[in-house]
């Protein structure tokens, strides 16, 4: 057979295996389609039957008893759940237990190679179980799949296991960070019950690595309990990883603590321009019209991102603003730069494009004008 006639035949299978392959997707797609309706119907179905258990006391819910394998009654459980409060929650919790949909789930969840029904398994268990999932749970939160690890510790949030946190914060260092960040979404909705795990975490392991303990750090700010503040002090004076660091600054800036402006006014000056930054940043939350004199030598620091949250952060304060006019005609092109974009976003910029139309503008407006858009408006 000559190397001419292979090549023919070669073509002509390739043909036939897209044409087969072209008609498998016309055939499936249809019947896709068809699946997905016949589900949204049940799931619909099963909606208006659980509703009308919860607002009729007499109506009971009558259902096979492997209806906790149908996805479309999960999905329904599902949406229920998270629309009800108070007795009706404590309803849907006694149909949970009737049809044993924690064990089930549970079962599923064991399936070691079946990821898809892993993950459908852990994300009814995290929407609909209680307290008897919680092993459950914590032992797959070192599932092979990252999303099914998520949703496990989103159940355990949810059902305010308080194990759950230190199993989860024993994670932290090693996981992606997306799966590092979903974990703290999900400590965060321990609210307060976290707080103190997270500071001996920090502790512990401030020394040891960086990306976990910055990541508690960040989520402390996220839960935003004031008794954090004292601690977080006190870590900030011990640790040297400039991560942790950061994170410590900006979480002390986000918490609002007035007892933090001493360590984070001395972070401005700090010889990481990372930290002189974020410390920047805090002390406009932080401080008073004291710091200004601190936030206008960020105004000439070297660094170009110090340079810009020193300039948005004498923004907040009246003196401050001041500074920044000031700054316009600094022989320093950065400085100036870094001014202009700070009074721009506070506004500045359309008063004094206001008063420089009504014919009441100062000599600051026209350079803030000038220096922004180019040329000086003119009142009329």
């Amino acid at each position: 057979m000559s190397g001419t006639e292979i090549l023919k035949i070669s073509l002509v299978a390739i043909f036939a295996a897209n044409a087969v392959l072209l008609a498998a997707i016309l055939i499936i797609k249809p019947v896709h389609r068809r699946r997905r309706d016949r589900q949204r119907r049940r799931r619909s179905a099963y909606i208006s039957i659980l509703s009308r258990h919860l607002a009729l006391d007499s109506h009971q819910v009558v259902l096979g008893r492997r209806v906790a394998e149908d996805q479309a009654f999960l999905d329904a459980m599902i949406d229920l759940r998270s629309i009800v409060k108070g007795q009706d929650a404590e309803a849907l919790g006694t149909i949970v237990d009737r049809y044993e949909i924690g064990a089930r789930q549970s079962q599923r969840l064991a399936q070691r190679f079946r990821v898809d029904t892993r993950l459908r398994a852990a994300v009814a268990l995290a929407e609909l179980a209680d307290e008897s999932a919680a092993d459950t749970l914590m032992r797959h939160l070192s599932d092979p799949s990252p999303e099914v690890r998520v949703q496990c510790a989103r159940g355990l949030a949810r059902i305010r296991w308080k194990p759950g946190i230190t199993a989860i914060l024993a994670r932290f260092e090693t996981e992606t960070p997306w799966v590092r960040s979903r974990f703290a979404d999900s400590l965060v909705e321990y609210g307060v019950m976290a707080t103190w795990p997270l500071i001996s975490y920090v502790r512990a392991s401030g020394r040891f690595g960086a990306r976990g303990p910055a990541a508690a750090v960040r989520t402390l700010a996220s839960i935003g309990d004031p008794t954090a503040v004292e601690p977080l002090l006190v870590i900030l004076d011990d640790v040297n990883e400039p991560e942790i660091q950061i994170a410590i600054v900006e979480t002390l800036g986000i918490l609002r603590a007035p007892m933090a402006f001493d360590s984070v006014e001395k972070a401005a000056r700090s010889e990481d321009w990372r930290l002189r930054a974020k410390a920047a940043s805090a002390l406009a939350t932080l401080g008073d019209e004291s710091v200004v004199p601190t936030l206008a030598l960020g105004l000439e620091d070297e660094n170009w991102w110090v340079r810009r949250n020193s300039a948005s952060a004498l923004s907040h304060f009246s003196t401050g603003v001041d500074v920044l006019y000031a700054s316009l005609i600094s022989q320093d092109s950065f400085a100036r730069d870094a001014a202009a974009e700070a009074l721009a976003d506070a506004g500045e910029l359309i008063a004094a494009r206001d008063r420089v139309e009504g014919g009441v503008g100062e000599r600051r407006d026209f350079d803030l004008l000038e220096l922004v858009e180019g040329s000086v408006v003119t009142s009329s």
